[in-house]
């Protein structure tokens, strides 16, 4: 717990005159993806939690692979200076040595307004989205668009320039290799890491840049420096909102759903958990969270109420949700070490 210092006398004079220091000095530190993502969760959930309980919200920045080092370095130094950290289904099998076990039973308004499966040992759903493949709409018009990941690596019948991932999904690169080499999206697992690591070094000349963040996918593609891109479903509807010449497909889109899990020997474990059980209420603010970012959240109220005009941009669309490749969470985990390296291998040559 991170509690405001100062001598004894001064910390009991306040607590009479204003009541217990702990409800007003305590900080809860999250780690986001930054960029529209953190506004959202700022205006929507982290400024109302500090309002009706005076813990504050400290946002923390940073990319997948940092997070998970810096995590690593704090708690080998036993100096953990974050609460709640991202997570995906395969992280929060892999790194669970990190994380503390949540028991869901200590977080009622999970289970009473959230939807099955919100709540885990390793972590709660915080959204549900997808990889997608997005494209310049000005370089490829209505009449000549790209349908799926073999046109992605099709340089020859779509020329241009392409950006990938190097942000700790590397399953993700392997899976949308196979898929454009022709595997089925019900085929992929075992993942064939050498057939696609081959498939990705062919695309190598083509590819401006390995992103590591959301921030930078939509930058590449609002510049035009990338003609084509994998991004996150959210990022990419973002971009058309404001205009900027994209359109993606949820065709071989990548099942992606994200997960908040709390940091082992975390300051603040309790506010954090104080945090889960409060960000699940208030369909409202999960709407206009949704509305902000284009990702469905477990608040099973919410989910009811999206507008008809936005479920074709959203990864739980039926028709949309049929047509996804879903990774074997428990195969990643069990294989990242190998991921890692392979794909170090390709985009380090």
């Amino acid at each position: 717990m991170r509690i405001w210092k100062s001598v004894y006398g001064l910390l009991a004079a306040a607590a009479l005159l204003t009541g217990p220091i702990e409800s007003r000095a305590e900080e809860l530190v999250v780690v986001t993806p930054g960029g529209i993502f953190e506004k959202a969760l700022k205006e929507n959930f982290f400024e109302p939690f500090t309002k009706e309980t005076g813990i504050k919200v400290i946002a923390i920045s940073s990319g997948s692979n940092e997070q998970w080092a810096k995590l690593k370095a704090m708690q080998e130094a036993g100096k953990v200076e974050w609460d709640i950290v991202n997570s995906s289904p395969d992280e929060s099998i892999k790194f669970a040595d990190m994380l503390m076990k949540i028991d869901c039973a200590k977080l009622p308004n999970i289970e009473k307004h959230g939807l099955p499966g919100t709540c885990s040992e390793n972590g709660i759903v915080q959204i549900s989205g997808a990889g997608v493949m997005a494209w310049n709409t000005e370089k490829y018009p209505k009449d000549h668009q790209p349908k799926d990941w073999a046109d992605f690596f099709n340089v020859k019948e779509f020329p241009g320039s392409r950006a990938l991932m190097d942000n700790g999904a590397e399953s993700w690169m392997m899976m949308l290799a196979l898929m454009a080499d022709g595997v089925p999206v019900d085929k992929l697992f075992p993942l064939d890491v050498e057939r696609a690591a081959k498939k990705l070094e062919e695309l190598k000349p083509n590819i401006v840049s390995w992103w590591k963040t959301g921030d930078q996918s939509q930058n590449l593609m609002r510049s035009g420096e990338a003609d084509m891109s994998i991004m996150w479903s959210g990022r990419a509807v973002a971009l058309m909102k404001e205009g900027a010449p994209v359109s993606f497909t949820f065709n071989q889109a990548i099942r992606d759903p994200g997960i908040w899990s709390i940091a082992k020997n975390a300051p603040n474990k309790e506010a954090a958990m104080k945090f889960f059980d409060f960000f699940i209420l208030n369909p409202s603010a999960h709407l206009a969270f949704s509305k902000a970012v284009v990702y469905d959240t477990p608040n099973k109220e919410a989910a009811a109420q999206v507008p008809e005009a936005d479920r074709p941009f959203r990864a739980s669309t039926p028709e949309n949700w049929a047509r996804q490749a879903v990774p074997d969470w428990a195969w990643i985990a069990a294989h990242q070490d190998e991921l890692q390296k392979r794909f170090m291998d390709v985009i380090s040559k």
